[in-house]
């Protein structure tokens, strides 16, 4: 997947949020240069691009011959901090801000919601592929209450152990291997997948093309595909290991394509979230064939189409919840909490 947001420009956003957590002292020195580009895994031309227009914004000051420091007006200047707040850090996805779907879009503004509500600050992270380093730096450096991870993927989640070194609590969404993680919101896809699939056995379809998303954690697909089974063995029908295709992600409309070439017989596509626009264009000619996926909204314009529905925004209220709860008491004083946001399962009416 090409970046979309360049590097500087995502370097410029996670030091306003380093600048939003600082300890407020008049005169903050920054790290050095060698040691931001290791940090980012980045240039140095491309560092020095960001701190410039840092500087030329009035975040940063530099003084020759003894470093860069942070501009204590800045912070009252665009009110990203003050010491009377908690600062929670959030992180969507894999925090590199691209090709973000509503779904999540909605989890984190209700997020942001709950914790402007409680008077807490909310840092929306970007984090570049080498997260462990940049959470040992913002841990070291900076004062965060609490982290908030939606949907991460299994690379984000191993951070979560030094999270917790630093007794900093972290919230999740949508993490399946939820022992990772002492506060979790999250929707089963196992379920999600069988009640889909179930649905479709029962309305006599027997071969089902299950197009599922690369990207995604693999323990999610797992959980995907095994719940699948699962209704394929409750319903007595055979299961055809040709039609799982865990295979989206970079090209998705060539890739359907190609497995739409391999020349198995199938009745109805199970999609995933992220390309289900993509997969319903490629079979617009073929209306008998049923494209079926959970959604994330309760709207009401899907006709007569089967859903299943992930309220995303239930998610991001409990999701914030926790973050304001975990925010707000010393660490290890909230017990662990596992909080499961329930499908809402929505059947086609029946056509006289």
């Amino acid at each position: 997947m090409d970046k979309i947001v360049p590097d500087y420009v995502r370097i410029r956003t996670y030091m306003i949020g380093l600048i939003a957590a600082s300890k407020g002292d008049a005169l903050e020195r920054i790290p050095t240069e060698r040691e931001l580009c290791k940090t980012f895994g980045t240039s140095r031309t491309t560092l020095r691009k960001a701190l410039d227009q840092l500087e030329t914004e009035g975040y940063l000051v530099r003084k020759p011959h003894f470093g860069t420091f942070i501009n204590n007006e800045a912070r009252s200047m665009v009110n990203f901090h003050t010491r009377r707040r908690k600062v929670v850090g959030v992180v969507l996805g894999n925090g590199e801000l691209t090709f973000l779907p509503p779904s999540m879009m909605r989890v984190l503004s209700r997020v942001l919601e709950k914790l402007s509500a409680a008077e807490c600050c909310g840092r929306l992270l970007p984090v570049n592929g080498n997260a462990g380093r940049e959470f040992e730096f913002l841990l070291e450096h900076h004062q965060f209450d609490a982290f908030v991870f939606i949907e991460p993927p299994a690379a984000l989640m191993a951070c979560a152990g030094l999270i917790r070194a630093h007794r900093v609590p972290l919230a999740v969404s949508r993490v399946h291997d939820i022992e990772a993680a002492d506060y979790c919101v999250f929707t089963d896809s196992f379920k999600s997948s069988f009640l889909t699939v179930k649905y479709l056995l029962g309305a006599g379809h027997r071969g089902i093309l299950f197009l599922e998303d690369a990207d995604m954690n693999p323990s999610v697909n797992e959980r995907r595909k095994a719940g699948a089974m699962a209704a394929f063995a409750e319903c007595g029908v055979p299961w055809d290991e040709k039609l799982w295709h865990c295979t989206l992600g970079f090209n998705a409309e060539k890739k359907i394509d190609d497995i739409c070439e391999y020349g198995h017989e199938f009745t109805a596509v199970s999609s995933a979230d992220t390309f289900y626009d993509v997969i319903r264009e490629k079979f617009a000619a073929r209306p008998e064939i049923p494209v079926v996926h959970v959604e994330n909204t309760l709207a009401d314009d899907a006709g007569d189409r089967f859903r299943i529905v992930r309220p995303s925004g239930e998610i991001g209220d409990a999701l914030g919840e926790l973050a304001v709860e975990i925010a707000a008491r010393p660490f290890g004083s909230v017990p662990p909490r596992h909080l499961e946001i329930a499908f809402e399962v929505r059947y086609p009416q029946r056509k006289d």
